[in-house]
């Protein structure tokens, strides 16, 4: 269970404590890790929270032991549990211990077999320690204190320009824009720019005149983006690539596929390329009869 009443001051300390004390870090994680993995253990029912627990820990992993494949650890959220896990399986033979701390790089000099054990363990504290980090952050507990409100950009826009109306083109683009601020914690932009992908694919498009042409997103390498990110094509809908967008923030709140920076950036972008050609078009059409 998580703690239930940690508040996330104490949290954000310890992580700060951590970052900063670099002589004490391996006490200070050897100390603090089970209580912050404990934090979190709640977090982790939340599909999309573990989703990126698990993107972020085997990025960890492969930047610490390359090749090695992670133990299967799903459901497991007990600091124990997954260090002895974790250690069991580059320790299933002498082979595989040998291989864990040469994939480490840190000397060639025979050392004793406590001192690989300690190292070991250690290296596998830290990719958990970054873990939960990067978890922390992607909720917003630590790395987000004195965010104001998100300033709607359209609706300053919208104010200065007069009509047209905050219509629902004009919110998902606001919504679209809130989502590449970065002050704003990952799940939070997440949310926001979800919502825009299902606002807009909402839109009756051929009503307003403009339409939504995929054509436009293949001119400004948002389709090679997303090909390189997710493998996925929104751009093979061309009538309305909205309905791909929509899919696949489906499956991110479904925690199919991981909340990435770059998943959200991309999809925001494209919404906002998608549906700016519609507020001009809007805003012309509103000028033209002020001037009839």
């Amino acid at each position: 269970m998580s703690e239930p009443a940690l508040p996330s001051a104490i949290i954000m300390s310890i992580v700060e404590a951590v970052k900063t004390r670099s002589m004490d870090r391996q006490t200070l994680i050897h100390d603090y890790l089970p209580l912050l993995l404990n934090y979190i253990a709640g977090l982790l029912y939340d599909r999309r929270v573990f989703a990126r627990f698990k993107y972020a820990l085997e990025r960890q992993w492969r930047l610490a032991f390359q090749d090695i494949p992670p133990p299967d650890y799903e459901g497991v959220f007990n600091y124990d549990t997954l260090i002895e896990r974790f250690y069991s399986h580059l320790f299933s033979s002498e082979e595989s211990k040998a291989r864990a701390y040469a994939t480490l790089k840190l000397s060639g000099r025979i050392i004793s077999g406590a001192k690989v054990d300690a190292v070991i363990r250690s290296v596998l504290a830290e990719i958990l320690f970054n873990t939960v980090v990067d978890v922390l952050k992607f909720t917003g507990d630590v790395g987000h204190y004195g965010v104001g409100r998100v300033e709607s950009l359209t609706a300053a826009r919208l104010a200065r320009a007069s009509p047209p109306p905050l219509t629902s083109v004009a919110v998902a683009v606001d919504l679209a824009g809130a989502g590449l601020d970065r002050s704003i914690p990952l799940l939070d932009r997440f949310h926001l720019v979800a919502t825009a992908v299902r606002l807009a694919v909402k839109i009756d498009v051929a009503r307003l005149g403009a339409g939504v042409d995929g054509r436009r997103l293949e001119d400004t390498g948002l389709c090679e983006l997303f090909r390189s990110y997710l493998e996925r094509d929104p751009c093979a809908d061309r009538r309305n690539p909205l309905r791909s967008l929509a899919e696949i923030v489906t499956e991110a709140d479904r925690g199919e596929i991981p909340v990435t920076e770059e998943l959200v950036a991309v999809t925001a972008q494209t919404v906002i390329v998608l549906l700016t050609p519609l507020l001009d078009e809007m805003a012309r059409r509103v000028w033209t009869q002020e001037e009839l």
